[in-house]
């Protein structure tokens, strides 16, 4: 059983990384004081939806914060996501 703050120890290579990526967004949501998503993937049709989702989600939590830090990484895809977002 972990204690409190510290994460379990990952039984998995896809849990370790998973581990050190929320540290990581959480060390930028810090400097920034802001919230932080990160995506890497292509933007095609529908994924815009799918940041609106998120994002809204994240807004809900605490602590509250007013800014955003988005980590895009990306290969291509459509310009119509992007611009909506």
């Amino acid at each position: 059983m972990a204690s409190p703050g510290i994460p379990p120890i990952p039984l998995t290579a896809n849990q370790f990384i998973e581990q050190q990526l929320d540290a990581q967004l959480k060390t930028i949501e810090g400097v920034f004081l802001a919230h932080a998503l990160a995506f890497n993937g292509p933007l095609y049709m529908g994924v815009d939806d799918i940041f609106r989702a998120v994002i809204e989600k994240r807004h809900q939590t605490e602590p509250a914060s007013e800014k955003l830090v988005i980590l895009l990484t990306t290969t291509g895809g459509y310009l119509e996501p992007v611009q909506r977002m």
